[in-house]
């Protein structure tokens, strides 16, 4: 999924990067650079995931695989 529609997604949400940054204890640079793919958090891509409502493995394809074998399987935890 592009950066841009996760951001606005999450904007919808009423969750924007700033504020799962915040409820994560992250630095924003550290939601931001998961959004693009450019860093990996399974703990931020659960987040976002479950905030939007959208599987990882369609956010961001390949990039969580254990992720993505737990959403198969149906046993991922909510972040």
């Amino acid at each position: 999924m592009h950066p841009a529609d996760i951001k606005a997604a999450l904007e919808k949400a009423g969750k924007p990067p700033s504020r799962v940054a915040r409820a994560l204890k992250l630095r924003p640079s550290t939601v931001s650079q998961v959004i693009h793919d450019k860093g990996k958090s399974r703990r931020v891509a659960g987040y976002i995931s479950d905030a939007i409502g959208i599987p990882v493995s369609q956010l961001w394809p390949g990039s969580y695989p254990a992720l993505e074998l737990a959403e198969i399987r149906g046993t991922r935890r909510a972040a």
